[in-house]
């Protein structure tokens, strides 16, 4: 490509265009996850737990396998997999589990079990992970408008 420059101000534009370019490239997914979230409500429609089920990509979970198999079999022992449950666990406890509840447009805390479960599908070559989380105060489901998302907010992680 050739470009021909014709003044300051082009060279400005130019330059401007390139730099939100760059910003706009740097911003995309580098983990895939299909995500099924089931709402759970007791008798009175109070909301008792969110349970979530991710399936990561299979570059992820090859990254995954790769770091756990410490006996390099090609699948993960229940000890291997319990690892993958820390790992994960540490890393998205930091951003409520990309889980984000409001009742009338507050926020609404919630609380992850201690321990999240594992699988690896050697059929798909995927990583699953299944946990559930709690609100920390009662949300009646008929009371108050609930909104329930899984997104992560910085695009690190693009959910399906």
């Amino acid at each position: 490509m050739v470009l021909k420059i014709q003044n300051l101000y082009s060279l400005v534009f130019f330059i401007a265009m390139m730099t939100l370019v760059s910003f706009q490239a740097g911003a995309h997914p580098h983990i895939f996850t299909e995500s099924r979230m089931e709402i759970v409500a007791d008798k009175n429609f109070n909301l008792t737990e969110i349970r979530h089920v991710w399936r990561f990509d299979e570059l992820f979970s090859a990254t995954m396998l790769l770091d756990h198999d410490l006996n390099a079999d090609g699948d993960l022992s229940p000890d291997e997999l319990k690892d993958v449950a820390k790992t994960i666990r540490l890393s998205i406890s930091d951003y409520d589990f990309f889980t984000h509840v409001s009742a009338n447009g507050k926020p609404v805390r919630m609380k992850a079990d201690a321990a999240i479960g594992t699988d690896y599908d050697t059929k798909t070559k995927q990583f699953l992970a299944f946990f559930a989380m709690r609100p920390v105060k009662t949300n009646n489901l008929k009371a108050r408008e609930l909104n329930i998302a899984v997104y992560d907010p910085t695009f690190f992680v693009a959910f399906d």
